[in-house]
Formats: structure tokens, C-alpha cells, sequence
């Protein structure tokens, strides 16, 4: 497990920088994985630092960080390109693993490499988030069920749905919760539907998640065909939650629909139950986010859709 996997460090790559060209040079060598060329520019960069300490034009401690960061940076472009063999020389130079070289990782080498080196499956990262959310964006059925299989589990992660409704932001130190639909959010967000399967196969609730609301914000034309399988496994279609579409007044994922989606989004959720009038505890009904939405135009054809159905009795 690894402790530290914040994302602040010093950074040294501005164009006014001194070894900037070093730099470049360096990070493109990472990506080809020319260990070669790696190990010999750091050595000249070791020897042109330690000539700016003795000549008083850079602190010892200054060029200590600035290797930190190259290495860091260094080992994040080889993980982003699967350059094992870079990983691996890198990190047995001090190179740390920090959020973005796990945000980096697309590959099973590149996973087995992290998981080798201290990284948990269920490692607790900045923003309450962990590496099964990255896997997930990977959109590889293959990469996903491996991870899975290794023991991570889909129900842990950010709850952003009680962060935004209790303290207003998900906050860098936030951590992990056990009841968290982060994963089958994302994964109705903006991957395959295979993936949304294989985490419900391996246990993820959907009691727990906005996943019907976060398929109403699809970006693709099949919105409706995801929004279908997430009720068929039993999702309630007028529950509230709080996510980022619908700041911090909350809403049914027919309010998400009235403010980024189609009418087609609306009237097929109209036609399976969806209610118009459920106001949240902060006052707010779907129709209010239309209003705010596109224009005086919108709202009436939302409207005009809303009246064709009788409100449940």
C-alpha cells in the first residue's frame, strides 16, 4: 500500500528553466524506452548539477528536487507507453509513484509493474478516488476483469453524491467510502456497455450510484440503450442524488436530462415512470433545470412534454 500518491510536487519543466532542453530530451527518451540514452543523460545532468552548486548558480537542495521531479515525470511517460524496462531503472533511482503515473497506466504490464512496486488495488488516492476508476476509463473488458479478479472492489471510492450534498466539494484529502457508485458512474458515463456488465457481475450495487444519471450525460447516441440495462437491473428512476450537472440543489436523472440531454432522453423517461414534480430538499423539480439550461426555447417544449403526463398518484 502506498501512502503518499499525492500529485503535488515542485515543478521544473517552464520554458524559462535552465535544463529545459534536458528535459525534453529526457521525457522523449522515457517514451521510447532507450534506456540507454536515459541513463546517460542523467549523468550528465548529475555532473552539470553538482557544477551549479560548486559555482554558487543553484542550491544542492534545488537540484535535489529538480531530479525528484524529472525522475517522476520520467517515469510517468514511461508508464503512459509501457517502456517496462524505463519503469523499472527509474524507479530503482528513487523515482515515486504519484497519482498521475497510476492515471497514466492503460496496460496490464504497465498495472503489473505498479501493483509489484507498492501500489494496492484498493490503494486510497487524492480526492477520495483509487486505481479501479482508472482502470475503468481504460475501457478494456479484459484489462477490467483481470483487475477485478485481483481483488478490487467496485463498491470503493468517492461518494460524490454525499460530498457535494455535506461538505459541497469533493476535497483533495477526501477518502474512500465503501458504499461508493463512482465505478458504475463512470462506467455509464463514458465507456462500453461491457463494462458497466462486468462490474455489475463482480458485485458493484447500483443502490449505490447515479449511473442512470450519468447515461442521461452520454456523449454518444445510445444513451437510452444504457439508460434501459441500468433499469433492468433494478435502478430506481426517480431517485435524487447531487453530481456535478446539477450543482448542489440536486435532482432526479430526469433533471439531468432536462438540462443536458434530448427530448427524446425525456420522453423515454416519462414514459418508464420518470415524475416531473419530485422536489428535492433544496426546492428543486426537473423543470427548473430547463429553465436554466438553453435558452427561452427549451423550456417550453420541456415543459409541453412534462403536461402530457398525469403525475402519479
Amino acid at each position: 500500500m502506498l501512502d503518499d500518491l499525492s500529485p503535488k510536487l515542485q515543478r521544473f519543466d517552464g520554458g524559462n528553466d535552465r535544463a529545459y532542453e534536458f528535459y525534453k530530451e529526457f521525457l522523449e527518451a522515457c517514451r521510447q524506452g532507450n534506456v540507454a540514452q536515459v541513463q546517460q543523460l542523467l549523468a550528465q545532468q548529475n555532473q552539470r548539477g553538482r557544477e551549479w552548486v560548486s559555482s554558487g548558480l543553484e542550491k544542492n537542495t534545488l537540484r535535489r528536487q529538480r531530479k525528484k521531479w524529472w525522475l517522476v515525470r520520467g517515469l510517468e511517460e514511461a508508464v503512459k507507453n509501457d517502456k517496462i524496462s524505463i519503469m523499472e531503472y527509474l524507479h530503482s533511482k528513487g523515482a515515486s509513484i504519484r497519482y498521475h503515473t497510476v492515471e497514466a497506466a492503460k496496460s496490464k504490464d504497465s498495472w503489473n509493474f505498479l501493483l509489484n512496486h507498492g501500489l494496492d488495488v484498493n490503494n486510497p488516492m487524492p480526492e477520495a478516488k483509487v486505481p479501479l476508476l482508472h482502470v475503468v476509463r481504460c475501457n478494456d473488458p479484459g484489462l477490467l476483469d483481470w483487475f477485478l479478479s485481483l481483488g478490487a472492489d467496485p463498491n470503493y471510492g468517492p461518494n460524490e453524491s454525499r460530498l457535494l450534498l455535506e461538505e459541497g466539494a469533493i476535497q483533495p484529502f477526501s477518502r474512500p467510502e465503501n458504499n461508493s457508485g463512482a465505478a458504475l458512474e463512470l462506467a455509464a458515463w463514458v465507456c462500453d456497455l461491457a463494462i458497466l456488465e462486468l462490474l455489475l457481475e463482480h458485485g458493484a450495487k447500483l443502490e449505490n450510484s447515479l449511473a442512470l444519471h450519468r447515461a442521461m450525460m452520454r456523449n454518444s447516441k445510445d444513451r437510452i440503450v444504457f439508460a434501459e440495462r441500468i433499469l433492468s437491473h433494478g435502478a430506481d428512476i426517480n431517485r435524487v442524488g447531487y453530481l456535478s450537472p446539477l450543482p448542489l440543489q440536486g435532482g432526479t436523472a430526469l433533471a439531468v436530462a432536462a438540462r443536458v440531454g434530448t427530448l427524446d432522453q425525456i420522453r423515454w423517461l416519462l414514459e418508464h415512470g420518470a415524475d416531473p414534480y419530485i422536489t428535492t430538499s433544496q426546492g428543486k423539480k426537473a423543470g427548473d433545470y430547463a429553465l436554466t439550461a438553453r435558452g427561452p426555447a427549451w423550456y417550453p417544449q420541456v415543459m409541453e412534454l412534462f403536461n402530457e403526463f398525469k403525475r402519479p398518484q
